[in-house]
């Protein structure tokens, strides 16, 4: 299996942080948040996870022989969400200081934020992110920074 992160950085696309939506699948109420990974990468390695648990969990069922339960290969991850990465939880996660003041949920939207998240696998295989904690993402940089990095790229030519 692979060794997932636990930690995901990216931008909020899409949230429902303050009032839970009903889920795709199921009955149940969850809190969600998409975001566009800064590792456009990760989307690959997750792909290739669920794919992998798909075919662990089919192998599973045909040893047990559990003709009742079959695994839907088919259907759609609910990692991924068309070139962002779905959190789900049904408790509200813990927000960091200066998101608890926000009370719009558009608010949220294009928001830098790290999220701790832990991967886990459904009886057919498929995965989800099961989200704990937002908190967002300062990017601090120098400009001289970003000339020293400039520089240095020219002089590796």
């Amino acid at each position: 299996m692979y060794d997932l992160p636990t930690r995901y950085t990216g931008v909020i696309m899409a949230s429902s942080i303050l009032e839970p939506k009903s889920q795709r699948y199921g009955d149940a109420d969850v809190f969600s948040v998409v975001i566009e990974p800064d590792d456009p990468f990760l989307l690959i390695k997750l792909e290739e996870a669920e794919q992998e648990s798909k075919e662990l969990a089919s192998k599973m069922v045909y040893k047990t022989m559990d003709y009742d339960y079959q695994v839907d290969s088919l259907r759609p991850s609910k990692m991924i969400d068309g070139c962002g990465l779905r959190f789900e939880s049904r408790y509200s996660p813990r927000l960091s200081a200066d998101l608890c003041d926000i009370y719009n949920e558009n608010e949220f939207l294009h928001k830098r934020v790290q999220i701790c998240a832990v991967p886990t696998t459904l009886k057919d295989g498929n995965m989800y992110l099961s989200m704990n904690i937002i908190e967002t993402v300062e990017v601090i940089q120098s400009e001289e920074d970003w000339t020293l990095e400039l520089a240095t790229a020219d002089n590796d030519f």
